[in-house]
C-alpha cells in the first residue's frame, strides 16, 4: 500500500528591516592638522566646498570654536582652550575649494607645543580681571620717560597736561601695523595677489588654469602655453605616490 503524501510547512516570512538598519550613517566630522610661524597658528580643517554661511567660528582670547553645518546637523570640529592666549580681533577663516584655513594670530611669539591645552577655559570677567591686575603693574615712569612727539602751544586738551601727542603716538602704532610685512605662506598668497590684481585677463586665466587643474602644484601666467596644455594628465607625483580625489579614486598623472 502507498503512503499518502506528506505536506511540506510553508516557508517563514522574512523579518521586516530594523529602524537601525533603515537610519541613515550620521555625517562624519572632518578632520584637521596643524602648523606655526613666529606670529600665526594655521589650522587646517580638511572639508571641501565650505562657504561662511556653513560655519560658526568664535575667537576668544584662550579658547576657539569651530561648528559646521553638514548633513542637517551641526559639527563641533573645534572647541577647546589653546595651548596660548591669541588676538582675537587679528584671526581669520579662509574658505578655500579644498579646505577651511583657520588662522590664529598668536599673542606672544612662543612656539606651541600642542593646540590645545589640557587647561580649563577661563571665563570672559577673569580675563579682564586679569588684564587689569597686569596694567596696574605697567612701570609708567619708565614708559613716559621714552622720547614722543611733542606738541607745543596747542589748545587742545589733553590728558593729565601733558604736551604728549598721544593722537600722533596712536597713528604711529597704527601705520607700524600696516607696514608690518607678512611672513611664509601669508606672504606668498599675498604676492599671488598682488600679482593676480596687476594682470590682465588672459594672465588671469592663466594662472586659475594652470594651478587649478595641476591640483595645485603649477602657477603660470603665459595663456598661450597654459591654453594648449591639459595639467590633469600631465601632473606628476613623488615615486611612489599617487594623485586621488577625495573618494580615493585614482586620477591620470604622468609617469616619471
Amino acid at each position: 500500500t502507498s503512503s499518502a503524501p506528506k505536506a511540506t510547512p510553508a516557508p517563514a516570512p522574512a523579518p521586516a528591516p530594523s529602524a537601525a538598519s533603515l537610519k541613515t550613517s550620521a555625517p562624519q566630522i572632518p578632520k584637521y592638522q596643524y602648523y606655526q610661524s613666529d606670529k600665526f597658528v594655521t589650522i587646517n580643517i580638511l572639508e571641501p566646498n565650505v562657504t561662511a554661511e556653513r560655519c560658526e567660528v568664535v575667537f576668544e582670547e584662550d579658547s576657539v570654536k569651530f561648528t559646521l553645518e553638514k548633513g542637517g546637523e551641526k559639527l563641533v570640529v573645534l572647541d577647546g582652550v589653546l595651548y596660548s592666549e591669541i588676538l582675537p580681533d587679528k584671526c581669520k577663516v579662509n574658505y578655500k575649494e579644498n579646505k577651511v584655513d583657520v588662522k590664529l594670530r598668536k599673542a606672544n611669539q612662543l612656539e606651541w607645543n600642542e593646540l590645545m591645552s589640557k587647561g580649563e577655559k577661563k571665563k570672559k570677567a577673569e580675563r579682564e580681571a586679569e588684564k587689569a591686575e597686569k596694567e596696574k603693574g605697567i612701570d609708567t615712569d619708565e614708559l613716559l620717560s621714552k622720547p614722543a612727539p611733542v606738541v607745543e602751544g596747542s589748545d587742545k586738551p589733553r590728558a593729565y597736561a601733558s604736551h604728549r601727542d598721544w593722537d600722533e603716538i596712536d597713528r604711529t602704532l597704527t601705520k607700524a601695523e600696516e607696514n608690518e610685512k607678512p611672513e611664509g605662506e601669508e606672504a606668498l598668497n599675498h604676492l599671488f595677489k598682488q600679482i593676480y590684481g596687476n594682470a590682465s585677463d588672459d594672465t588671469r586665466r592663466a594662472m586659475v588654469k594652470s594651478f587649478q587643474t595641476s591640483g595645485g602644484t603649477v602657477l603660470s601666467t603665459n595663456w598661450d602655453e597654459v591654453s594648449k596644455k591639459d595639467y590633469e594628465k600631465e601632473r606628476t607625483a613623488p615615486k611612489g605616490m599617487q594623485w586621488q580625489n577625495w573618494e580615493g579614486d585614482k586620477l591620470p598623472q604622468k609617469e616619471d
